[in-house]
Formats: C-alpha cells, sequence, structure tokens
C-alpha cells in the first residue's frame, strides 16, 4: 500500500473524502485521535462504518494497546468481513503480537469470518520494539506490516531521541 490516512473514530464520515483522495486504506483511529469520554461512542460508529462501507480503499482500526480489555473490546465489535487489518498500538515485543493474534482469531471464529482474515500491522514506538521488529514481525503470520516512523513529538522521537 502507498498510502494510509488516518480517520479519527469519532469523524467516520470523512472515509468518503479520504477514498475520493485516492488513499489505498484508511485507518479509522479509536486510539490518540479520541478522547476517553469519546471512545465508547467512536468504538459504535467505527463499527458501523466498517459493516456499512463498499467502496475499494482497505480500511484498518487502530485499537487501544493491549494492556486493557478495551481493546479486546474493540475487537470484538470491529470484526467484520470489510474490515482489513487492525493496527495494534504500542507493541512491546512478540508477545503481544501473539495475543493480538490470538485475540483475532477469536474475533474470526465469533464473527463466522476465516481464520487469518484479519491482518495486523503491529506499530512499534520504543526504542525496544524497533530492536525486536525482526521477532516482532514473525511472531504470527498474520502480520502484513510494520508500523514505526511516526510525525513529529510522537512516541518513537520520544523513545529514540532524533
Amino acid at each position: 500500500m502507498r498510502s494510509l490516512l488516518f480517520v479519527p473514530g469519532t469523524r467516520t464520515g470523512w472515509l468518503a473524502k479520504a477514498e475520493a483522495a485516492g488513499a489505498d486504506a484508511a485507518i479509522l483511529d479509536l486510539e490518540d485521535a479520541v478522547p476517553a469520554e469519546d471512545k465508547p461512542a467512536a468504538r459504535r460508529q467505527v463499527a458501523a462504518a466498517v459493516a456499512a462501507h463498499t467502496g475499494d480503499m482497505a480500511l484498518f482500526v487502530r485499537i487501544n494497546p493491549l494492556d486493557s480489555w478495551a481493546a479486546a473490546e474493540e475487537l470484538r465489535a470491529v470484526a467484520h468481513a470489510r474490515l482489513t487489518g487492525v493496527v495494534v498500538p504500542k507493541v512491546a515485543g512478540p508477545d503481544d503480537v501473539r495475543l493480538a493474534d490470538r485475540l483475532l482469531s477469536w474475533c474470526e471464529r465469533e464473527h463466522g469470518l476465516p481464520d487469518g482474515h484479519l491482518a495486523l500491522v503491529p506499530l512499534l514506538e520504543s526504542a525496544a520494539a524497533l530492536h525486536d521488529a525482526r521477532d516482532i514481525g514473525r511472531a504470527a503470520p498474520r502480520v502484513a506490516y510494520l508500523g514505526a516512523v511516526t510525525g513529529r513529538g510522537g512516541d518513537v522521537e520520544r523513545a529514540v531521541g532524533y
């Protein structure tokens, strides 16, 4: 994929703009783009937008980190045949990828999707994760891409100090 545009989970109406702009994929963001008090409503909006999506643009959802039940609830809500994959932030190592893989397998079974239907994109946002990138990328067969470099003031900049 050449271009992936982030769309806040509270602004799912912007998906049409992302597709019109020629993006290969949109990432519906439930993490940083959504204030804590708006996360439940954003989860519902994103799930509805994924289910209603009929365009050619691939859809991903960036969930919250795997350190709480919120991420598992988000996966259950957004798992759908029209979803291309899930972006997992703040991956610390291969164990996080294996956990995400198990949760996605469970969601696929729950929603009647074939095993491996949902791709996984771990975000490497710490110096340790960047160091372990090879092991993280090999931790599960559904890992489609590794994401790392972010914008000014992002997690990678703070972790590495560039």
